[in-house]
């Protein structure tokens, strides 16, 4: 969690917290340490300002974005121009919220966008198994339900 703003960067940790099946790894609101965050702990979302300290919200992005693996973004900010959430997906974010916005929401979308991470994992690895197993696995062959 990466954002300048103290008050609502430890509301939402608060939250999240409080949910049982996620948990908050790091906190900051500096953009250097969001992007070693990420890279020490290897963070499944990243959940983010524009307006950080030191390195702002492009820096971080084009940072973050080139990490193995590459942390889903959730970009949360109080910029109401679509040209900034234009800049951020070009920059990889994955999606982009409003502020002010209700911590539920987040905590919502921070829970689709880890369970989809999930999900296509799980989907990628029984696909190489099955190619192993059968030999052929072609585009058109995979069904998902």
């Amino acid at each position: 969690m990466a954002d300048a703003s103290e008050e609502f960067r430890r509301l939402l940790v608060e939250t999240l917290r409080g949910e049982g099946d996620l948990s908050v790894v790091g906190e900051t609101g500096d953009g250097e340490a969001a992007v070693e965050l990420c890279r020490q702990r290897q963070c499944d979302v990243l959940v983010m300002d524009m307006i950080l300290a030191s390195l702002d919200g492009v820096e971080v992005l084009s940072k973050v974005s080139a990490m193995t693996p590459k942390p889903k973004v959730l970009v949360i900010s109080s910029f109401a121009s679509g040209s900034v959430a234009d800049l951020a997906a070009a920059k990889g974010a994955d999606y982009f919220m409003m502020k002010p916005c209700r911590t539920s929401a987040v905590v919502e979308r921070v829970r689709q966008m880890v369970y989809h991470t999930l999900f296509a994992d799980r989907c990628r690895i029984s696909i190489a198994q099955l190619g192993n197993s059968a030999g052929i696995i072609g585009a058109a062959g995979l069904a998902m339900v």
